[in-house]
């Protein structure tokens, strides 16, 4: 059997992405996927974000929504987001992290039962798509593209 490690972050929309591709390779029988979490970036790395340009925060978030929208998948910048943001200042972690450090203790917990992926399953959807936002993003990310006549997304 195949062993796969996928780190994942509670904060990371590129996980959330790839979540229903790492589920569909859970399925096979000669592939093991194994749940192995890591701190969000700027809690792990904090001093790598300390002279980020606001230009970096909306690269980021256009391509989420250019991602997603190739992905076909429902997409919402998370609000809150898992990891309380400094609203003074670019990718800096505020000083209570009891929010996403409770997203992690329960996927840990859910993971020793072999539920941890069920588990991501939900809360990831829950934190990305935001169900009442979910419409009117996919519209949003559709109305972008339209605009600037690409098929997959703006360059």
């Amino acid at each position: 059997m195949k062993l796969v490690d996928v780190f994942w972050s509670m904060n990371s929309p590129y996980c959330y992405f790839a979540l229903d591709r790492i589920l569909a390779l859970r399925e096979r029988a000669d592939v093991d996927v194994r749940l192995r979490l890591v701190l969000p970036g700027i809690l792990r790395n904090a001093g790598s974000f300390k002279d980020a340009e606001p230009i970096e925060q909306r690269y980021f978030e256009t391509d989420g929504v250019r991602t997603a929208s190739f992905l076909d998948l429902p997409y919402a910048s998370p609000r809150p987001y898992p990891t309380e943001m400094d609203p003074e200042r670019i990718y800096r972690a505020g000083p209570d992290q009891s929010r996403v450090m409770r997203l992690y203790h329960l996927t840990e917990a859910a993971n020793e039962q072999d539920q941890g992926w069920a588990f991501l399953d939900k809360v990831m959807r829950l934190i990305f798509r935001w169900l009442n936002r979910e419409l009117a993003s996919r519209r949003q990310a559709r109305a972008r593209h339209r605009q600037c006549g690409a098929r997959h997304g703006c360059a």
